[in-house]
C-alpha cells in the first residue's frame, strides 16, 4: 500500500507541477512576447511615420518657398522693370521732344 501510494503521488505530483509548470511558462512567453511585439511595433511606427513628416514636410516647405520666391521674384522684377522702362522711356521723351523743340 505504501508503494501504491508513493507511486500516485509522485504520478500527481508530477501531473501538477508539469500543468503549473507549462501555465507559468506560456503565461510569461505570451507576456514578454506581447511587450516585445508591442515596444517594436511602437518603435516601428514612429520611425516610419517621422520619417515620412520629415519629408513630406520638407518637400511642402521646398515647394511652397519655391512658388513664394518665384511670385514674389516675378512680382519685383515686373515692377522694377516697368519703373525703369517708365523712367527712360520718359527721359528719352522729354529729351528729344526739348531737342525738337529748341530746333
Amino acid at each position: 500500500s505504501s508503494c501504491l501510494f508513493l507511486l500516485v503521488g509522485s504520478c500527481l505530483f508530477l501531473l501538477v507541477s508539469s500543468c503549473l509548470f507549462l501555465l507559468v511558462s506560456s503565461c510569461l512567453f505570451l507576456l514578454v512576447s506581447s511587450c516585445l511585439f508591442l515596444l517594436v511595433g511602437s518603435c516601428l511606427f514612429l520611425l516610419v511615420s517621422s520619417c515620412l513628416f520629415l519629408l513630406v514636410g520638407s518637400c511642402l516647405f521646398l515647394l511652397v518657398s519655391s512658388c513664394l520666391f518665384l511670385l514674389v521674384g516675378s512680382c519685383l522684377f515686373l515692377l522694377v522693370s516697368s519703373c525703369l522702362l517708365l523712367l527712360v522711356g520718359s527721359c528719352l521723351f522729354l529729351l528729344i521732344g526739348s531737342c525738337l523743340f529748341l530746333l
